[in-house]
C-alpha cells in the first residue's frame, strides 16, 4: 500500500459529509485519478489506496494463479493463491499508478499476513519510486524483517511508479518471495 495525496481528494470533497469511508470509493477513471496501486494518498478524509487494482508487473510468478496483480487486489484473505509469488533470480514487483502521485508511505503485507508461515515473511527488501519507470530512487531499505505487515512512512515524494526489490525472500532457505499486498 502506498499512501499519498491525490487529485481524487478534490473529486470526493463534496461527498465526505455523507459517507463514512470515502477512501473506499472507486470513481471512474479520469485525468484526476490514475489507474491503480496499493498506495495510500492523503487528504482531508485520510489516506487513499492509489495502487488498488492498478497494472502491476514482476520478474516472474511461481504459477499463473500468483501473478503480480494479486499484490494490488485489496485482499489477503483468498488463501495461498491470493498473493504474488516469485522464484526468479532477481525478484522484483512494480506498479504503474498511471500518473504521478504524492506518496507518503508504503505498507507491505508479507506471507504471514495471508496465513502462511511467519518464517516466509520477506527478510530483506527495498522500496523504490520513479517518475519514468527507468530511473529509480530507493526510499526504503529493510534488512532483518520478521513482521507480517510492515509500514514505511517517507518524506512526501511524487512518483508514477513504485517498485519492490526483494534481496532475501524468507527467514529460511526457501527461495520463494511471497507478497500479499503492497
Amino acid at each position: 500500500m502506498v499512501r499519498g495525496a491525490a487529485g481524487l481528494d478534490r473529486r470526493l470533497s463534496g461527498l465526505r459529509g455523507r459517507l463514512r469511508h470515502p477512501e473506499r470509493l472507486q470513481p471512474p477513471a479520469s485525468p484526476l485519478r490514475p489507474p491503480w496501486c496499493r498506495l495510500r494518498g492523503g487528504g482531508g478524509g485520510g489516506p487513499t489506496n492509489v495502487a488498488l487494482n492498478k497494472a502491476a508487473t514482476a520478474d516472474s510468478s511461481c504459477n499463473a494463479n500468483e501473478g503480480p496483480a494479486k499484490a494490488v487486489n485489496g485482499s489477503v484473505s483468498g488463501g495461498n493463491s491470493d498473493k504474488w509469488c516469485s522464484l526468479g533470480a532477481t525478484k522484483f514487483w512494480q506498479v504503474d499508478l498511471g500518473s504521478p502521485f504524492a506518496i507518503q508511505s508504503f505498507t507491505v503485507r508479507h506471507a504471514a499476513a495471508g496465513g502462511e508461515s511467519a518464517s516466509w515473511n520477506t527478510r530483506d527488501f527495498t522500496l523504490q519510486v520513479s517518475s519514468n519507470g527507468a530511473t529509480w530512487t530507493t526510499m526504503v531499505t529493510v534488512t532483518g524483517n520478521t513482521a507480517s505487515v510492515t509500514n514505511h512512512p517517507i518524506a512526501t515524494t511524487t512518483a508514477r511508479y513504485v517498485r519492490l526489490n526483494i534481496t532475501v525472500p524468507t527467514q529460511t532457505t526457501d527461495n520463494a518471495a511471497r507478497i500479499y499486498e503492497v
